[in-house]
């Protein structure tokens, strides 16, 4: 019996006073030559079974309206806040850290990111009422829609931009920012400018929605 098994198993205090529990087992106070000696032969299968053991942890579960309650007045700044999460995320499952600045590609991975958790969130799936009439058709597990400018030499973004619900906090967001930076201007040019940026709402109309 292990000395230090007894106060958890329950005995008395005259018993463990009495007991090896302050000395130990006898064998120590012998040689080492003399210890007792016990056959030990390992496994190889369970050793190799417990190398393979892997913690696997959710870091992060990211739901695109709960980013709404960070309370970034900038859809920008969304974007670049995901990132960095992306960035920590990475480095807890990596050796090889990365320590310098975000790059324009690593943000631009993180706005696709979003694109999608709107859109799942929203369409589910590309067979939608909301989408159907849009022509859409999926480009790397983003939904998006093929303009009357398809075969122009323009960028793929421009000729075939992400369809976005006009109702998601995160696209009011970027509507929101986008007004602002034009100075203001009307909604056809707000509409105007983000199918230029790449996006296109699912709604004609967001005059309601932001009172622009």
């Amino acid at each position: 019996m292990n000395p230090t098994d007894l106060p958890s198993r329950g005995c008395s205090a005259s018993y463990i006073i009495a007991s090896r529990w302050w000395e130990g087992p006898e064998w120590l106070y012998l040689s080492p030559e003399e210890w007792p000696k016990e056959d030990f032969s390992a496994d190889g299968k369970e050793t190799a079974l417990e190398k393979k053991k892997r913690i696997v942890s959710s870091l992060i579960n990211l739901n695109a309206s709960d980013l709404v309650l960070i309370r970034f007045s900038s859809y920008r700044k969304t974007i670049r806040l995901v990132a960095w999460i992306c960035r920590f995320v990475y480095n807890c499952k990596h050796q090889n850290k990365k320590k310098d600045d975000l790059t324009v590609s690593q943000i631009n991975e993180t706005e696709n990111l979003l694109i999608r958790l709107i859109q799942s969130e929203s369409f589910h799936g590309i067979e939608n009422k909301r989408t159907i009439n849009l022509n859409p058709f999926i480009d790397h597990g983003i939904i998006r829609t093929k303009t009357a400018i398809f075969q122009r030499d323009n960028t793929s973004g421009f000729r075939t931009p992400a369809i976005l619900p006009s109702d998601h906090p995160l696209v009011r967001s970027l509507v929101m920012e986008e007004h602002k930076l034009k100075g203001h201007i009307a909604v056809p040019h707000v509409l105007n400018s983000l199918r230029e940026s790449g996006t296109k709402s699912c709604f004609i109309c967001f005059k309601n929605l932001y009172n622009l």
